[in-house]
């Protein structure tokens, strides 16, 4: 059962990594990163991926956000394409 996506970003690098206990799939891309010094990652339900992915398909350019974990407060993701958004707590944990 897939749970939760890594998503790794390194400068204009972005990769998504995501595990059923047996198999691991990893898919790297190119995107337009606005700080090209960016290293972080992420991990995400995969769930939300599959649902902003379906959502936005036809959109053309997906905006990225992302907001760090604070003390009190989870990190948080969002999407946006062609008018809309989407956001969403991240996971808490760390990737297997």
């Amino acid at each position: 059962l897939l749970t939760s996506v890594q998503m790794e970003v390194d400068g204009d690098r972005l990769t998504l990594m995501a595990t059923d206990r047996y198999r691991l799939a990893v898919r790297e891309m190119t995107w337009a990163s606005q700080d090209k010094t960016l290293s972080t990652h992420a991990l995400l339900k995969a769930r939300t991926l599959s649902d902003v992915a379906k959502s936005l398909t036809s959109t053309g350019d997906v905006t990225v956000a992302l907001t760090e974990a604070g003390s009190t407060t989870s990190g948080l993701i969002g999407f946006e394409a062609g008018g809309r958004r989407t956001t969403s707590l991240l996971t808490d944990g760390d990737y297997p």
